[in-house]
């Protein structure tokens, strides 16, 4: 029985001396894990940081309405300075078209919005067609598109007010009801009221409608941190696991390199069993594989 545990410590012993077995049971396993960190640690720990860059919308307001009452120029503004929008949408007014171009051209704005002399008349109106005109940097992807889709839903808001609008006229013709002006403006502005809620609110809750969402603080970030360490955690285990394999196989190697050295030949001359032998060496693979 002793005989068994004298083999294993030899075995260890040279084991632990072996440069190869050091390198392939700890330095590689801890190597190539700090080269997976150094090479994608910043992309490893998610995207709690991650947050868009400041849009900046110079816009340029040449809306000059018939009707006080509905300056669509002046809404689109409000709309889009609206706390409820983004806070990387930085939005300006410019003075005229010549000086929001210039601003997109020395890129100190991402877009600019040109509202025409004839938006709101020509919008709330039954004929003739307007549109708005957007100037972007050309470099620019996801800030252009965004704010694509918010002018649409601005138009066709006023749309739907003015197609609303035309059924409520037509189905107060058919019952043979007079039509109030007054009364007609006030609902439009009741239905204009309730779209701009149905747009804020699409998800039915008095949350944003527009918004980004990215932890921030330092619980935000302490969360990050944790999560990159387990991350490299389970890679590390990886790597260690991966490696048992080699560690083990140097290890059990040894009674070929006995063999050849004649080591072998003379310990059996001894009165030591061959299971004691392969006891030892088994006793000494699973040590040093601990040991990893």
């Amino acid at each position: 029985m002793y005989k068994i545990f004298d083999i294993a410590i030899k075995d260890i012993l040279h084991s632990l001396r072996s440069l190869f077995f050091l390198g392939m049971a700890l330095a590689v396993p801890l190597l190539i894990t700090g080269l997976i960190y150094f090479a994608f640690g910043s992309s490893l720990g998610g995207n709690a940081t991650a947050s868009l860059p400041d849009f900046h919308v110079v816009v340029v307001n040449q809306d000059r309405p018939q009707q006080d009452d509905w300056r669509l120029g002046e809404m689109l503004i409000s709309m889009l300075q609206d706390e409820k929008m983004p806070g990387w949408l930085k939005v300006s007014l410019a003075g005229s078209p010549a000086e929001a171009r210039t601003a997109v051209e020395k890129q100190q704005a991402g877009a600019a919005v040109l509202i025409p002399p004839d938006f709101s008349n020509k919008l709330l109106g039954d004929e003739g067609a307007t549109a708005l005109t957007i100037v972007q940097d050309p470099t620019l992807t996801l800030g252009p598109a965004f704010l694509k889709d918010v002018l649409t839903l601005f138009v066709d808001g006023v749309a739907s007010n003015k197609i609303a609008m035309s059924g409520l006229v037509d189905a107060l013709v058919a019952r043979g009801e007079a039509i109030d002006p007054a009364a007609v403006q006030a609902a439009g502005a009741e239905f204009g009221d309730w779209y701009a809620d149905l747009q804020r609110n699409l998800h039915h809750s008095s949350d944003p409608w527009l918004k980004v969402v990215a932890p921030a603080g330092a619980a935000a970030g302490n969360a990050a941190g944790n999560s990159q360490q387990n991350l490299m955690a389970l890679i590390m285990v990886g790597m260690m696991i991966f490696f048992v394999f080699f560690a083990g196989a140097s290890s059990a190697t040894s009674i070929l390199t006995e063999d050849e050295d004649g080591t072998l030949a003379r310990l059996f001359t001894t009165p030591t069993s061959r299971a004691a032998v392969l006891g030892g060496k088994l006793l000494a693979v699973l040590a040093t594989v601990l040991v990893q």
